[in-house]
């Protein structure tokens, strides 16, 4: 997010907007698991943060679901431009 203001404040609207889109992507991405909390936690995981699961009442990821997630991300080119750790 901070990429997406740098840009923004210095004018170069077509990397915010690139930026924000894929900011946005990313979102609908871990909105389809229906536990955005556990597929915060879950892509820090994949990237190398392990902070485990979300308590009760919260939803735990199942293996399917975090297997598609993952591959979700790939196929988004998340993998290409995040940090990791």
């Amino acid at each position: 997010y901070n990429q997406i203001i740098n840009a923004y404040n210095s004018g170069n609207m077509k990397d915010a907007m690139d930026l924000q889109f894929k900011a946005v992507n990313l979102i609908e991405i871990m909105k389809k698991t229906k536990s955005f909390m556990d597929a915060g936690k879950a892509i820090l995981k994949m990237i190398g943060l392990d902070l485990g699961h979300v308590r009760t009442p919260l939803i735990k990821l199942d293996q399917t679901t975090i297997g598609t997630l993952k591959k979700d991300l790939e196929e988004s080119g998340f993998f290409d431009y995040c940090c990791k750790i």
